[in-house]
């Protein structure tokens, strides 16, 4: 073995690249063992991990419900089906309540290919005993091609109303994004 020289520059090049990597690794895995679970919200509204907050993209954290509300969200649509690329969107929702509830967040996000959430508007309400049509308007995304790894198919829609931090109850639509 002639050719392998321990001291060449060539060889200590290749030894502090496996190195390097060996380190990003175990950094890298030491990361993913110390992630919390991913939590996840049923129709009946009970957090299956209650040691756990939610996280979400508008918010930092939920806790969890422990309040006896009767809180519902009804007639939950969007104006059409379908959309193109950078197309208005108009959703809308009615929140039904038998109480009075001040500072009521609504979130509602959605067109999630991977972490970023295309939609992302929050409403800040006092809810009435009744019902409480709320209305908001969004954009679909600039490119439905492939741009930004959104491409044409189906993509949820989520309202989620908050009361003091507490998850209150969830809803869900689901849109079509085509290719235009």
């Amino acid at each position: 073995m002639k050719f392998l020289k321990f001291n060449s520059p060539h060889f200590l090049f290749a030894v502090s690249l496996v190195s390097a990597f060996l380190a990003i690794s175990v950094v890298y895995f030491a990361f993913l063992n110390n992630r919390p679970e991913i939590i996840t919200v049923e129709k009946s509204n009970v957090i299956q991990n209650p040691n756990q907050p939610l996280k979400n993209e508008v918010t930092s954290e939920y806790k969890q419900n422990t309040l006896p509300l009767n809180i519902e969200i009804y007639d939950f649509k969007t104006d059409k089906d379908t959309y193109g690329s950078d197309e208005n969107i108009e959703i809308s929702l009615v929140v039904s309540s038998q109480d009075e509830f001040k500072n009521a967040v609504i979130l509602i996000s959605g067109i999630k290919p991977s972490q970023r959430a295309y939609i992302n508007e929050v409403v800040n309400l006092d809810i009435n005993p009744g019902e409480n049509p709320v209305i908001v308007n969004s954009q679909t995304p600039f490119c439905t091609k492939g741009c930004g790894g959104v491409y044409p198919g189906p993509y949820d829609i989520k309202a989620e109303i908050l009361i003091d931090g507490s998850l209150i109850t969830h809803s869900f639509i689901t849109i079509n994004l085509i290719d235009d």
